[in-house]
């Protein structure tokens, strides 16, 4: 193959790749990256967690189950991750007037205003 032809391949190539991240830029900003009020994706799943089972208690070894279920090594972190998790979560949804409470010896809850003020900073409240 000549100079000019491989030159020729080569730009059709770098041209397939821009579009290709082109379209995984899209599909990215459609997700609604980054997530919600400054959470990672983990934090996220344990507060969605907590406002779909609102007002109930969700135990610690649901939000367990829920992040380390289907890990491929079969190992779980220490039950006390989840307090972690709670912890971090807290300050960041604080602003949003969302709480999360402690259920002593059973887990944690999201309150039903807190739910609410969930919904609404989440652009899902219901008219």
């Amino acid at each position: 193959m000549n100079w000019e032809a491989r030159a020729r391949e080569l730009q059709r190539q770098v041209d397939d790749l821009e579009f290709r991240v082109e379209n995984l830029e899209a599909a990215l900003n459609a997700v609604g990256a980054p997530y919600f009020a400054g959470l990672t994706a983990t934090e996220e799943k344990v507060a969605q967690l907590l406002r779909a089972r609102s007002p109930n208690v969700v135990t610690k070894q649901a939000v367990l189950d829920l992040l380390y279920a289907f890990r491929s090594d079969g190992e779980q972190p220490e039950i006390k991750i989840v307090d972690v998790f709670v912890c971090k979560i807290r300050p960041k949804l604080e602003p949003l007037s969302i709480n999360v409470e402690t259920a002593w010896g059973r887990g944690y809850f999201m309150p039903g205003a807190s739910a609410d003020a969930w919904d609404v900073a989440a652009g899902k409240a219901v008219a």
